[in-house]
Order: structure tokens, then C-alpha cells, then sequence
């Protein structure tokens, strides 16, 4: 299904494109649920000074034709997400994306004072094979925002520009250069 990009609720700016409502409460309840199905694989812990959450990454299910589709198959989300980031990439990025990787579902608690500093997603150079490269990140805010404090996703469009926090309405898509 093609998004149309031109509507009034695309915000575009130099290094990042944000777009409310991309998905519905139901839809970030879909996904936060796949991460107790078989669908998604459970990470350890990840510990670190600029780091420290569990992760859980979601995988697309190979599909069978003629089989019935599993009321938890989590295809759907890569789907929405491949035909909108692809004409985002178009309109703002124009990078020349392959694929799109696994996705990361990432919880911070409270009681392990979970948190994710300042950091880059990639740098160019890190890898000489351009195929793996990751151009674009994003992001997706699944909890409702009075559902926790804190958790904001600043993004620093250069290494002289301020600071841009993103919202935090759930359902929001943040597509940035990584």
C-alpha cells in the first residue's frame, strides 16, 4: 500500500523525518505482544557505560502458500515498513537500500535504571562491504507516553547542530540516517 508522503502530518528536517501516527495504539500493542510468541528471539541483557536494556529482535516468517498465516506472524510490520521507508528514503534520503534488517524491540526498566546514551547508530567507513552498510535507523515509539518518564530519543543532526528531541506519541516513526 503506497503512504502518501505529501500529507500535512510528514515532518521533514536536514537528517530526519518523523511521521505521527504511523501505527495505532492496537497495532504497538501487536508488536510490544510479539515479544513473548515464538516469533521473536529473546536477548540477553545488554550491559554497557552507553548502554543498558533487553532486546528482543523480530524476525520476518517465512511464508508458505497454501498454510494458514499465524495469528502472531509479525510479516505485516516489515511489510508497512518496507513500503514507507522506501518513499521516505526517495523523497528526503535517497541512500540505495537492499533490505531491511531485524528489528530490534528494545525495553528500558526503571529498576535496573535501563538507558541508551549518546551514541551513533553506524559510521561510514566502519564496514567495507556497502551491502550491509545501514543507511537509515528508525524508530517507533510502542508505549504510550504516560506509561513511563524519561526515554527521549535526542537526535543530533550534525556534529554542530542542536539537538532535536523526537516526540514521544505512540505510534510515531522516526527515520534518520545512521
Amino acid at each position: 500500500m503506497p503512504w502518501n508522503l505529501n500529507n500535512s502530518n510528514t515532518k521533514s528536517y536536514q537528517a530526519f523525518v518523523f511521521w505521527p501516527e504511523f501505527l495505532t495504539p492496537d497495532e504497538c500493542k501487536k508488536i510490544i505482544s510479539l515479544q513473548a510468541s515464538q516469533q521473536a528471539t529473546v536477548g540477553k541483557g545488554v550491559t554497557h557505560p552507553v548502554r543498558e536494556s533487553n532486546i528482543t529482535w523480530l524476525r520476518p516468517v517465512e511464508y508458505f502458500p497454501g498454510l494458514p498465516v499465524a495469528a502472531n506472524n509479525p510479516n505485516w510490520i516489515f511489510q508497512k515498513l518496507d513500503d514507507y521507508v522506501s518513499q521516505i528514503n526517495d523523497k528526503h534520503f535517497r541512500f540505495v537500500l537492499s533490505s531491511i534488517q531485524d528489528l530490534q524491540l528494545t525495553e528500558y526498566e526503571a529498576s535496573y535504571f535501563g538507558h541508551y546514551g549518546q551514541h551513533a547508530d553506524c559510521t561510514y567507513g566502519m564496514n567495507l562491504n556497502e551491502n550491509k552498510l545501514r543507511k537509515l535507523s528508525i524508530s517507533i515509539q510502542l508505549s504510550d507516553t504516560n506509561d513511563y518518564e524519561g526515554g527521549d530519543l535526542i537526535l543530533y543532526p550534525s556534529s554542530f547542530g542542536e539537538p532535536f528531541v523526537a516526540p514521544r506519541d505512540q505510534g510515531t516513526l522516526v527515520v534518520f540516517r545512521s
